[in-house]
């Protein structure tokens, strides 16, 4: 008996983060903000793939997550808690915000409020505080391209959560141009 069977590749924009902070740059962490990461559950460990994750990274590339092709957000309209892909519509976060999923930004974001996110957050340029705090159980990637570094601000904090890393990027994960036939047989 023979079957066959089409095969369309998924595109992830993002690959897996393997650190809870990834930057362009060296993060700054204060004294009194938390990055762990926890040792895997059994379920940590199937979402994690083998891979060992650390505290903090630094790569040269930002992934190729297309940030304009995400909905709008507005974080100064939105009063409860919100899941999906969003682009920040402003670069200053001045409004408390709590996401599942992932938040993106093509520039630097200024932290003004809290962000409260299970998931990736994703900003091309660079992290910076003015008063608003991070929570975030999953990731944080920025690219700090536009010359700055991202750092981390006294009381905020990071865990490294692979399963909920892996939902965010499924989330904008999509189908890719082209599918393939394969036959498959029984041994």
């Amino acid at each position: 008996m023979r079957d066959e069977r089409v095969l369309v590749p998924l595109l992830a924009p993002l690959d897996i983060p393997s650190a809870a902070l990834t930057g362009a740059r060296a993060w700054s962490i204060p004294v009194g903000a938390a990055v762990d990461v926890p040792l895997p559950s059994v379920m940590e460990r199937r979402c994690r793939d083998g891979i060992a994750p650390v505290a903090s990274r630094t790569t040269p590339r930002g992934g190729t997550l297309q940030v304009a092709t995400l909905a709008g957000l507005d974080a100064d309209t939105v009063t409860r808690p919100v899941v999906g892909s969003y682009r920040l519509a402003r670069a200053v976060l001045r409004s408390p915000l709590q996401v599942t999923g992932m938040v993106a930004l093509d520039s630097d974001l200024v932290l003004q409020a809290d962000l409260h996110l299970t998931g990736v957050l994703f900003v091309r340029g660079s992290i910076r505080h003015a008063g608003g705090r991070l929570d975030v159980t999953g990731a944080i990637v920025a690219g700090d391209s536009l010359g700055g570094n991202s750092g981390l601000g006294t009381g905020d904090r990071v865990r490294y959560d692979a399963c909920a890393i892996r939902h965010a990027v499924d989330l904008v994960t999509r189908p890719g141009p082209s599918a393939t036939w394969t036959r498959m047989s029984p041994f």
